[in-house]
């Protein structure tokens, strides 16, 4: 993981290495919510199994931290993330308040 970047870009995150987008968060603000979902996470092919969809993840949890937001999981590996850590169920978005 040494020689990927994590960047954030717009509404996405990327895992950049030798200059090619290997992996990607999308996410997407949710409106007159202190909030963002978390709407998919792909990796390309030859870099799965590393460990990246969790340090992408990682990353925007943490930048939502910072800001004071919170995250609504709505894709599979981030629902399956936040049922994992309390860490994320801290932050965790929910409709009911």
């Amino acid at each position: 993981m040494a020689d990927i970047r994590l960047e954030k870009e717009d509404d996405r995150y990327l895992a950049v290495k030798d200059n090619k987008t290997i992996a990607q968060l999308l996410f997407t603000p949710l409106p007159g919510k202190d909030a963002v979902s978390i709407d998919s996470i792909f990796v390309d092919k030859d870099y799965r199994g590393q460990g990246i969809a969790g340090k992408i993840l990682a990353k925007a949890v943490l930048d939502a931290k910072k800001d004071g937001k919170k995250i609504k999981p709505i894709c599979s590996f981030a629902r399956a993330a936040f049922l994992r850590n309390p860490e994320y169920q801290k932050i965790r978005y929910r409709d009911d308040g």
